[in-house]
């Protein structure tokens, strides 16, 4: 499910005077190593940035703990993204148990990835997405 996004991501590295050679091999190497699951959080967490202004949705409060797979599993990406400075936080996330969505920003590396996969495009209509929509919400099962 990557691929139509590297494929955009090559295209664009190619053509881009400003990406030198030293960081279009970082940027490779970052975006072998993500998921398609952090691609997608990557888009999600960028749209809520960008929508912000018009009202911010994301929950404002850091959880103390995460339950049930797929949150534990969204949260542990999500952090992993935060560890590897793909996206940025306000607040400091000491563990997957301890984001505050609100908080939460494309940034660095992650804001050229964005750019470069032109995330923009991707529909978030599938149900990995609306997961991840409704962890950073606030309407997913999350312990407080």
């Amino acid at each position: 499910m990557k691929i139509p996004y590297m494929a955009k991501l090559y295209g664009n590295i190619a053509f881009d005077k400003s990406i030198s050679r030293p960081i279009a091999n970082q940027i490779l190497k970052i975006t072998t190593e993500i998921t398609f699951r952090q691609i997608v959080i990557l888009k999600v967490i960028g749209l809520l940035q960008k929508m912000a202004p018009l009202g911010d949705i994301r929950r404002n409060q850091a959880s103390t703990s995460v339950s049930g797979l797929t949150n534990v599993s969204i949260a542990s990406e999500i952090y992993d993204l935060y560890v590897n400075s793909l996206i940025s936080s306000a607040s400091v996330i000491f563990g997957a148990a301890n984001i505050n969505p609100k908080a939460l920003r494309v940034s660095g590396y992650g804001a050229l990835i964005y750019n470069l996969m032109e995330l923009d495009a991707m529909r978030i209509d599938s149900q990995m997405a609306q997961e991840i929509m409704a962890f950073l919400t606030g309407s997913a099962s999350i312990g407080q």
